[in-house]
């Protein structure tokens, strides 16, 4: 009798998964591996409008952290500082000046993720 009641209940233990189990591998995330560059170098952009600049990593990987954006023309000067939007986009602030803009991108990854921190260089055509 104590061997089939011994042998039923390691067949439930064995059929419910709780029989040797063991605990998944997992490695630390390397932090600040993948970098982070701008997806175009120039863009186009109407006047009064915000340009929004892409930044893209390796893979289909969309970065997340913010991006201090200052754009000059001149003497001109446009200041934007925000979280990257869903799709990896910085966006600018208004460029109401016709000309050729310098984007300066400062991008800050998020504490502890894969992305790397950088700075760029986008030139902006308002038309």
């Amino acid at each position: 009798m104590k061997k089939l009641i011994l042998g039923l209940l390691a067949a439930a233990l064995v059929t419910l998964g709780l029989v040797g189990t063991t605990s998944l591998a997992h490695a630390d995330p390397y932090t600040g591996t993948v970098p982070v560059t701008p997806a175009v170098a120039k863009s186009k952009v109407k006047p009064n409008k915000k340009a929004k600049i892409p930044l893209a990593t390796a893979g289909n990987v969309v970065p997340t952290g913010t991006a201090k954006v200052v754009c000059k023309n001149g003497k001109t000067k446009v200041k934007a500082n925000k979280p990257l939007n869903a799709k990896g986009l910085a966006k600018t602030g208004k460029l109401k000046k016709k000309g050729k803009w310098t984007c300066t991108v400062t991008y800050t990854a998020t504490p502890n993720s894969v992305f790397q921190s950088g700075k760029f260089k986008v030139k902006v055509k308002v038309k």
